[in-house]
């Protein structure tokens, strides 16, 4: 990945989480103050950021002064619970970026779709994937799908955040396996990258299928990440 595509990620984690842009990507862990009412953990091969509300500031510092990378949800409840009493922890999620120098796309008929249209896709997918997924009916954001019988079996969207191109994932439980998610996230990120965007996927670890789409299109894994929930 290109030292500019890295500046990009390195400044769109620290606006998330609220530290310096130099923290991001150091060599040590940083505990900065964050406005939302759990705790983000960042993690990438030689140190770490963590996020925290105000009242567990001090503590989280004095407490975590190391979070490995390989750190995973037992790890991430043990750094909080100390200081704060834990509801659950989401992740941890692979962190990965393309660029134009790592993409490697693949080739087959992909259509933009008004967003309106996933109402097809939503209603086969379990309720917690299709959240997790991010893809959004009412969104005015670039959508892309691979169709059958005029139908979404495969889509993708994404929103810019600092200049990164979020993805958000979804396909139709009875087609996965067959190539549509993969040819529908190359569409998306190449249309991205024609725009000067840096693209993000991010996606729970546990998914292996959904890692192998990212890591066959040439994203690069950067960093991991957890959301500890706070009582």
């Amino acid at each position: 990945m290109h030292s500019d595509a890295r500046g990009t990620a390195r400044r769109h984690w620290a606006d998330i989480i609220g530290c310096r842009p130099e923290s991001v990507f150091d060599s040590a862990t940083t505990v900065t103050e964050w406005g939302q009412n759990g705790v983000e953990i960042l993690c990438w091969e030689s140190g770490g950021a963590v996020g925290a509300p105000p009242a567990f500031l001090e503590a989280l510092r004095e407490h975590a002064d190391h979070v490995p990378f390989d750190i995973d949800r037992k790890g991430a409840r043990a750094l909080v619970e100390p200081v704060a009493a834990v509801d659950d922890v989401l992740g941890p999620q692979f962190v990965e970026y393309c660029d134009e120098t790592t993409f490697d796309p693949v080739e087959r008929g992909v259509r933009r779709i008004e967003p309106r249209r996933l109402d097809w896709l939503r209603d086969p997918c379990p309720v917690e994937e299709w959240v997790r997924s991010g893809l959004a009916v009412d969104a005015d954001v670039p959508t892309f799908a691979v169709l059958r019988a005029d139908r979404p079996v495969a889509a993708v969207q994404y929103g810019v955040v600092d200049g990164v191109a979020k993805l958000a994932v979804a396909s139709h439980p009875a087609h996965r396996g067959e190539g549509h998610a993969k040819a529908a996230v190359s569409a998306a990120t190449a249309h991205a990258l024609d725009r000067g965007h840096l693209v993000e996927y991010r996606t729970v670890e546990r998914w292996t299928a959904s890692v192998a789409l990212a890591g066959g299109l040439g994203f690069e894994r950067v960093a991991r990440s957890l959301l500890v929930e706070l009582k």
